[in-house]
């Protein structure tokens, strides 16, 4: 999921299926995100760890 590089082709969260994702979280369980190291890369993973730690969810990289 390249969030910023999907963004500028007219695709948002709503179609990378992020709303369900951060659903299924709860407390006390733990999302390991592994995303590229470029700059879309890091953006799309720091969107995703703070929508998930408003779950109570633990976020790791």
């Amino acid at each position: 999921m390249q969030l910023a590089a999907a963004a500028r082709a007219g695709i948002g969260p709503e179609e990378l299926s992020i709303g369900r994702l951060i659903a299924r979280l709860s407390a006390g369980m733990e999302l390991i995100l592994a995303l590229n190291a470029t700059v879309e890369g890091q953006t799309t993973a720091h969107y995703i760890a703070d929508l998930a730690a408003a779950t109570g969810a633990r976020v790791s990289r």
